[in-house]
């Protein structure tokens, strides 16, 4: 049976105190893929860039066009994950969140085995980025289904992995604010909702 959240914090191994938080790094994505975002570059000398490794020859350019370069769009290596998370806690960190939607290739259960491997405290997000990482279904999809996804990430777990969110994002909304986008926010608020008051209303949004 799952352990009650009221005062704890939720991590992908499970409820821990807040005092057990320790330094925090509130938003970073250990494994992702954002290539949704890619942005083809127009110039000629530019496409070489768009498919070739970072490197300190190209880290500029990379900067400067975040994402026109695929590399710098995935972090798809569990061990890098693991290795550069490490770094982090060898300079006193203890918590990590990673708000990764499911859209952009959330891996609960590879968090959970790098919360393991690094002692870290892994916290994992529940939602869905901007509408161009959406899922091909989200037209179909009803805020009521969307805040009951949403709802079961952090109370029983994603899918059969058992492994559970512990906080509601990363949501996202680009202007003009899309129908879909909405649909998530209003899903996103009733699924906090559901962990205080208790509520079902939809936000007028």
């Amino acid at each position: 049976m799952a352990q009650p959240l009221a005062g704890h914090v939720q991590t992908v191994l499970g409820p821990v105190s807040p005092e057990a938080l320790g330094v925090t790094l509130p938003h970073e994505h250990l494994l992702i893929d954002f290539t949704v975002m890619f942005a083809e570059p127009v110039g000629a000398s530019d496409k070489g860039r768009a498919r070739a490794p970072v490197s300190l020859e190209n880290l500029g350019w990379v900067r400067q066009h975040f994402n026109a370069n695929l590399d710098n769009l995935r972090l798809l290596d569990e061990q890098v994950a693991q290795d550069e998370i490490t770094l982090f806690k060898r300079a006193g960190g203890r918590t990590v969140v990673d708000p990764t939607p499911r859209s952009l290739a959330r891996d609960p259960l590879a968090l959970a085995r790098i919360a393991r491997g690094t002692g870290l405290n892994v916290v994992m997000g529940a939602g869905y980025y901007v509408a161009a990482a959406h899922p091909p279904d989200m037209d179909r999809r009803t805020v009521d289904d969307l805040a009951r996804e949403l709802i079961g990430d952090v109370t029983v777990g994603v899918g059969d992995t058992g492994v559970r969110s512990g906080l509601i994002g990363e949501i996202g909304c680009t202007w003009p604010w899309t129908d879909n986008e909405k649909k998530v926010v209003r899903a996103a608020v009733i699924a906090q909702r559901e962990g205080g008051e208790k509520t079902n209303e939809i936000p007028e949004i």
